[in-house]
């Protein structure tokens, strides 16, 4: 798979647990918001910056109506992608 929820904030829970291991291979860190911009998810993938990276929304619109993925840049802003 090429993302992994940690945070599911429509039920209040902790999906997985971020240890080294997986942030050596899931290196980006990502969420998925809403059209109002309320924050439903946070994840991590495997990229951030070709098709692929769109999979966490592809999944978070049909499963809770996603609009939106940001990734976390180097100066740890969030950037839409």
């Amino acid at each position: 798979m090429a993302y992994v929820i940690l945070i599911d904030l429509l039920d209040c829970k902790t999906t997985a647990i971020t240890t080294p291991e997986m942030i050596a291979h899931y290196p980006y860190p990502f969420r998925l918001l809403d059209g109002d911009r309320n924050i439903y998810f946070y994840g991590r993938s495997t990229t951030c910056d070709d098709e692929e990276a769109f999979a966490p929304l592809d999944w978070a619109k049909v499963d809770s109506g996603c609009t939106t993925v940001e990734y976390r840049d180097d100066w740890g802003d969030w950037i839409p992608l």
